[in-house]
């Protein structure tokens, strides 16, 4: 569910710029943590929206937020964002 929030909320913000450019999903794992990472060219930073009502849309990063530990966005260069989740994994 978080992967398929963060990369739709990416692809969308990429159909917004003047040329269509790809998207990119990372996972990053070890035996406390996955981090799932979605790279897009889009200037703008994520922000929760406040959807009203019925609305089919604008409840993604609430979704995230919901299901992930934390999360955030940070700038890998002038062109490319990455908005991640990170979740803890529970030990037997």
């Amino acid at each position: 569910m978080i992967c398929s929030e963060l990369a739709t909320n990416a692809l969308r913000a990429t159909w917004a710029l003047p040329e269509h450019v790809p998207i990119a999903l990372r996972l990053l794992a070890n035996a406390e943590r996955l981090v799932i990472e979605v790279w897009d060219a889009h200037p703008g930073q994520p922000a929760r929206q406040s959807p009203v009502g019925n609305a089919e849309s604008g409840r993604g990063l609430q979704i995230v937020d919901s299901l992930s530990n934390r999360w955030g966005a940070r700038r890998l260069n002038a062109d490319l964002k990455a908005v991640w989740a990170e979740l803890l994994i529970a030990r037997p």
